[in-house]
C-alpha cells in the first residue's frame, strides 16, 4: 500500500501529538494543525503551511472535536473542505470526524459510525480513544487512493466505463457486475461531477456496502449462512483457497473481512456436491472442508431462521433463532441489505431499544 497522507486536527497537543506519532509508525504522512485558540482554526493553518500544495494534498482529513450543539468543531471541517472543493475541485479525500464523546453523551442516540457520519455530513466517525483508530484512519486513506487510482486511469466516458471502473475499485471480474447492480451503485454523472470527482463512490462504499450484510457479508453472517458458526470463516481465510470468495475491494479491512455472499455460496455448494453432502443439511459444509483441506470447524446446522445476535453490532459472537428475536433498524441501512437481529433477551440493559422495528417492539413486552 503506498504512503496515505492524513490531515489532522486537533485542540489538545497531547492527544495530537501521540496520534501523528502513532499514524507515522503504521507508515503514514502526517500534516497536523493544532487549534490552540478559538481564534486559530484549521483553514488559517493549513493555508500558512502550504498544505494546499499538490504534493501535500491529502488522501484523509481527521477532525477531532466536540459533538457540540453549536457545531464549532465540525464548521471547522466543513470550512477545510468547501476550500479544497474550491481550489481543487477533482481531489478526492475523506472527511472523518473523531471525538472523544461517547454515544450515550451525544444526542445522537445509538446510531453507529457510519449513521453519525452521515448525519453530519462527512464520510466516517471514529470514537476517540478506541485501539484501532489510527487503522481504522489509515484503512480509509487507502481506499480513498484505490478510488482514485482507478478513476485517474479511466478514459473517455463511453460504454463500459461505469462497469469497468466497479472493475477496479472492487476487484471483481465483469461476472460479478449483475450482482453489483442490485445494490444501487452510482451512475456515471454522480461519478463524474467535477466537484468532489468520485465522492458519491466514497459515501456508497461507506455508509451502504462496507457496513451492512448485502453486497459483501461479515465472517458472522456468512458462517451462519453455511451452517458454520458465527465468525468460523474468518479462522480459514488466510489458507487461501476462499480468496476467491473475500473481499479485496477499496476499504477492504476496514470493519473486518467481508466475504462475497454469491460466490461464498457458490463456492459452499460446488464444495459439498464434490463430496456428495448437501449444504443444507447439518455439518454439511463442515464435513466438505474437512475432507478436501482437513479443516476443522465448528457447524451448528443449517437453519434458515437462524442469524448472528447483532445486539453487539461489530462484533456478533453467537447465533440465535429468528423466532426469538426482534429486527433492528440500524437507521439508515439499505432496504435491500439484511435485517440485523437482536436476541430478545439482550435487552435489559441495553440502550437502543429505541432501534427495535416498531411492528416488532410488542414482542419485548411479551418477552
Amino acid at each position: 500500500m503506498s504512503e496515505v497522507l492524513v490531515w489532522l486536527f486537533d485542540d489538545d497537543g497531547t492527544t495530537l501529538n501521540a496520534s501523528v506519532k502513532a499514524l507515522e509508525n503504521l507508515g503514514a504522512k502526517v500534516k497536523c494543525m493544532l487549534l490552540k485558540d478559538k481564534t486559530t482554526t484549521a483553514l488559517k493553518i493549513a493555508e500558512q503551511g502550504g498544505y494546499f500544495s499538490k504534493k501535500n494534498l491529502p488522501d484523509v482529513v481527521v477532525g477531532d472535536l466536540i459533538l457540540s450543539e453549536d457545531g464549532d468543531g465540525r464548521n471547522q471541517l466543513f470550512e477545510l473542505q468547501t476550500h479544497l472543493e474550491a481550489i481543487c475541485p477533482e481531489h478526492l479525500s475523506a472527511w472523518v470526524v473523531r471525538t472523544g464523546q461517547s454515544p450515550e453523551k451525544t444526542h445522537l442516540g445509538s446510531k453507529t459510525n457510519f449513521e453519525w457520519a452521515a448525519l453530519y455530513g462527512f464520510d466516517w466517525f471514529i470514537p476517540k480513544g478506541q485501539g484501532h483508530t489510527n487503522k481504522e484512519i489509515l484503512e480509509i486513506g487507502a481506499g480513498v487512493k484505490v478510488i482514485r487510482k482507478a478513476l485517474d486511469s479511466m478514459g473517455s466516458v463511453g460504454d463500459g466505463w461505469r462497469a469497468n471502473l466497479f472493475c477496479k475499485i472492487l476487484k471483481v471480474g465483469k461476472k460479478d457486475l449483475e450482482e453489483i447492480e442490485r445494490f444501487s451503485p452510482p451512475q456515471t454523472e454522480l461519478i463524474k461531477e467535477r466537484k468532489g470527482r468520485g465522492k458519491i463512490l466514497i459515501k456508497w462504499m461507506l455508509h451502504q456496502i462496507i457496513p451492512y450484510d448485502g453486497l459483501l457479508f461479515s465472517g458472522a453472517l456468512g458462517s451462519v449462512r453455511v451452517g458454520l458458526k458465527p465468525g468460523e470463516l474468518d479462522k480459514i481465510e488466510e489458507e487461501g483457497f476462499l480468496n476467491q470468495c473475500a473481499y479485496q475491494g477499496a476499504f477492504r479491512d476496514l470493519m473486518g473481512k467481508r466475504y462475497w455472499y454469491h460466490r461464498l455460496i457458490n463456492f459452499a455448494n460446488s464444495l459439498c456436491d464434490k463430496h456428495n453432502f448437501s449444504l443444507y443439511e447439518e455439518g454439511g459444509f463442515a464435513k466438505s472442508l474437512n475432507r478436501e483441506y482437513k479443516i476443522t470447524l465448528k457447524s451448528q446446522g443449517f437453519i434458515d431462521g437462524l442469524r448472528p445476535d447483532q445486539v453487539d453490532f461489530f462484533l456478533p459472537k453467537k447465533a440465535i433463532l429468528t423466532t426469538k428475536a426482534v429486527r433492528l433498524q440500524m437507521g439508515n441501512r439499505p432496504s435491500y441489505s439484511e435485517p440485523a437481529w437482536a436476541s430478545l433477551d439482550s435487552f435489559a440493559d441495553k440502550y437502543f431499544i429505541d432501534d427495535v422495528f416498531e411492528a416488532d417492539k410488542h414482542l419485548l413486552e411479551d418477552a
